[in-house]
């Protein structure tokens, strides 16, 4: 399936079907896991366009040291996929 914005945070499921989905991911995998096993599990995917807006106050807690672990949890997730 293609995604405009896989890690965009505003989603709508149902509890039941999230439920039966097993996700296994802990990190920013979750979106693209979720994306994944819903897709094969025949649910209905619809995306709906986000107005993303300036942030006004904070800082993103996001940093380069961030990527490892994202990279781990993302080849875990892939392998959670294949399996």
């Amino acid at each position: 399936m293609h995604v405009r914005d896989i890690n965009c945070a505003f989603k709508l499921v149902r509890r039941e079907s999230l439920a039966a989905l097993g996700l296994v991911s802990a990190g920013y995998s979750i979106n693209a896991e979720m994306i994944a096993r819903a897709v094969r599990a025949r649910l209905r995917v619809r995306e709906v366009p986000v107005t993303h807006r300036p942030r006004h106050g904070g800082r993103s807690k996001v940093g380069i040291t961030d990527v490892p672990a994202s990279l781990v949890d993302l080849l875990s997730v892939r392998r959670a996929l294949r399996a």
